[in-house]
């Protein structure tokens, strides 16, 4: 019996070589899957075989959306407008390099793309394998470096401070002997007068550099340590304020010098100080002239005091030996009137009456300048004096107050000052606001007073006359006069009186009216128990 044996092919060699081939593309995904550039694989249809999980998760997009899917449908129409002819190129044979800017459907990216052209056996171009990193982070460090360096030359060249970096250069000791200039701005070539110093030496703009201007300089370089002084620097004839720092680690030997020319600054210190001196030479002087000016001034008071007491003691002496011979006068006129008037005719008895009236003008006038001078003179007592029962008082004892009307406004407070004055200031005022009245109309006169914690304002006011404004100051003084004394009787020494008593027992008076609206004198008075000045 014949048998046929079958053949079996051996498979072995061929599983092993799946398994192995398994096993690479397993170790390729986890290699790849470990790095982060964006690693894939298109082949010559641009359709995505391969992508690893960095590319995927750049994208957007899970291994399954983008595996057998065009490439142009993965990245969006947007990015393939950029990408799209470099891919083409790439399928086309040649490797492409590129950086570019592109919309990807996860947003705006910057990158920089290798495609590489893989071959098969025969050496057509199967595919590409594309790597690609995102350098949209680096390009934003880029642009913010260049706008920060824009910014720094923008500011370096515009500021007014002067700034340079120099490089210092040592000797073997490392002793400082020289700098050369690496960069200045226009405000340094501008304050220092050296123009076109970046590159050069210090040593070619002078013949010799001052030594501590060296020494501060290379300390700085060698300690690191900031330093800031002003110094004249007297090779270029001008002053410096002067901040020096190092750039760099402890052997860099470059130092940024940031400095103001100072000199304008300089010049007006010393001229202040020479001013200063000049002031006080001048002050010292004045004071000298000062001293002789009060020594002086004391010294013509003194001696005006003496003339002024000697005035007012002539003055009172003769207004009382006036007295005499006026009553002599008075008396004789008298006795021609009553006497001998039948036997003059009529004009000469009108000179009598001349003579009389006269003769008791002169009188008045004689009492109001001992009255006056008595004021002036006579040491004042102040004491409480109650206003009212003085008011009503001096009503009482003066006839022709008894024919005006006078209306008291409430209680008049008591004040501090001297009765005896006081009364001579109340009767002046209230005689006054009676007699400077129109013919025909009858005196109407209103007392009134305020109060507060200091002072007190005694008011009278009447429907007289009236005063024009450039009078006020005027009616106060000796001998001045606003109407003729053949209408209204009077010496011109009342109102004078007046202020000065106030004045004496420290206070103040004054008036407010306008001429044919009546008149308001006040009079302001410490308060009785509080004495101040006005």
């Amino acid at each position: 019996m014949n048998r046929r044996v079958k053949a079996v092919p051996d498979i072995t060699e061929g599983k092993r070589a799946e398994q192995l081939l398994r096993e690479s593309r397993d170790q390729l995904r986890l290699i790849s899957d470990a790095v982060p550039v964006l690693i894939s694989y298109v082949d010559a249809a641009e359709r995505y075989q391969f992508c690893n999980r960095a590319y995927t998760q750049w994208l957007g997009v899970s291994g399954d959306q983008t595996i057998g899917r065009k490439m142009e449908e993965v990245v969006g129409a947007a990015a393939w407008q950029v990408i799209g002819p470099r891919v083409k190129k790439a399928l086309a044979g040649e490797v492409v390099e590129y950086e570019a800017h592109a919309q990807y459907p996860a947003g705006a990216r910057w990158i920089y793309a290798i495609y590489t052209p893989h071959r098969d056996a025969q050496g057509r171009v199967a595919g590409i394998v594309v790597m690609v990193n995102d350098i949209t982070e680096h390009k934003r460090q880029q642009q913010a470096l260049r706008e920060g360096e824009q910014r720094y030359r923008s500011l370096f060249e515009s500021i007014d401070e002067g700034f340079c970096v120099i490089e210092m250069i040592f000797d073997e000791n490392q002793k400082p002997v020289d700098y050369l200039f690496l960069e200045v701005n226009p405000a340094f070539e501008r304050q220092a007068g050296m123009h076109g110093a970046t590159g050069k030496r210090m040593l070619e703009f002078v013949s010799d550099i001052e030594p501590h201007w060296l020494e501060n300089y290379g300390r700085v370089a060698l300690t690191g340590q900031p330093i800031r002084f002003a110094d004249e620097y007297k090779s270029l004839n001008s002053w410096f304020d002067v901040y020096a720092f190092r750039l760099g680690g402890p052997q860099s030997r470059k130092v940024a010098v940031i400095f103001n020319n100072i000199t304008e600054r300089k010049l007006a210190e010393a001229a202040v100080l020479r001013s200063r001196a000049e002031l006080a030479a001048a002050n010292e002087q004045l004071a000298s002239r000062a001293t002789q000016l009060d020594n002086l001034v004391e010294q013509r008071t003194a001696e005006l005091r003496e003339i002024i007491g000697e005035l007012e003691a002539f003055s009172y002496s003769m207004a009382h030996d006036l007295r005499g011979p006026l009553r002599a006068l008075q008396g004789f006129a008298n006795i021609l009137r009553q006497d001998h008037g039948a036997q003059l005719d009529p004009a000469g008895r009108g000179y009598v009456a001349r003579i009389g009236a006269a003769a008791e003008r002169m009188h008045r006038l004689v009492s109001d300048v001992l009255t006056y001078s008595r004021v002036s003179r006579q040491a004042l007592r102040l004491d409480a004096v109650p206003l009212q029962p003085l008011v009503l008082d001096i009503i009482e004892q003066y006839p022709p107050l008894k024919e005006a009307h006078i209306h008291i406004a409430g209680q008049l407070p008591s004040v501090l000052g001297n009765q005896g004055a006081l009364t001579q200031v109340i009767s002046n005022l209230l005689t006054n606001a009676v007699k400077f009245v129109p013919p025909g109309r009858a005196p109407q006169i209103e007392m009134s007073a305020t109060a507060n914690e200091q002072w007190v304002t005694l008011s009278i006011r009447d429907n007289g006359l009236g005063i024009a404004p450039e009078y006020h100051e005027r009616i106060f003084r000796m001998f001045e006069r606003i109407h003729s004394s053949e209408k209204y009787e009077g010496t011109g020494i009342g109102l004078a009186i007046v202020r000065r008593a106030v004045g004496r027992m420290g206070g103040v008076v004054g008036v407010e009216s306008a001429e044919g609206q009546g008149s308001r004198f006040w009079v302001k008075l410490p308060r009785a128990g509080v004495p101040s000045q006005p």
